[in-house]
């Protein structure tokens, strides 16, 4: 059992699995964001007779935002108040009845979503234009909100077959490569936990 944030991390992490994993024993569930009680929704899930049966491992992805020690903490609060093992930090595997584990987009260190991981995975040059275009469009106009969400949609725009969403995008082998190296710590977190 994976828990995401959102579709678009339900999206790329499911994506992220079939590269390794062909078995269908993954469940990835997104969280419709942080507002929702995901100490609550992991009670559920462990009293759960689908989890009871089979499930052996619990993740948690997280953005780390602006503050990834804020992230981890929020991880662990989760697993701890769940009464599940507590990982010591980042893409650490907790091993217990339950193995848990958390990983903090983009790489546990930095601050940033998904959107940081994907741009380090997709193709250089074409990324770099993307970036120059919406630095361009801050210095002429309002900067967008979230520049870096908006450097991936310039991205997706500038695709030979125009994609609109992670979603799409990461089902696209020429958008986003699902065996880039950058995301092979991802996987390996993926990896770790399922073994």
């Amino acid at each position: 059992m994976l828990l995401v944030e959102g579709p678009d991390d339900r999206a790329f992490a499911a994506r992220q699995i079939e590269v390794f994993d062909t078995r269908d024993r993954w469940h990835v569930h997104h969280m419709e964001g942080n507002s929702t009680d995901w100490t609550g929704i992991l009670g559920v899930i462990l009293n759960s007779d689908p989890f009871q049966d089979s499930g052996f491992a619990i993740g948690i992805v997280l953005d780390s935002d602006l503050n990834p020690a804020a992230a981890a903490d929020k991880a662990k609060g989760h697993f701890r108040d769940a009464g599940l093992p507590v990982p010591t930090d980042h893409a650490a595997i907790a091993r217990g009845q339950i193995r848990t584990g958390f990983f903090l987009m983009p790489n546990g260190e930095d601050n940033g979503a998904l959107e940081e991981l994907l741009l380090e995975g997709v193709e250089g040059s074409r990324r770099a234009l993307a970036e120059s275009y919406i630095e361009n469009v801050s210095e002429t106009f309002v900067p967008p909100k979230k520049p870096r969400k908006a450097v991936v949609q310039a991205y997706f725009a500038g695709q030979v077959d125009h994609v609109k969403s992670i979603p799409v995008a990461v089902r696209k082998v020429e958008v986003v490569d699902p065996n880039a190296t950058a995301f092979d710590a991802f996987r390996k977190f993926l990896k770790d936990l399922s073994e």
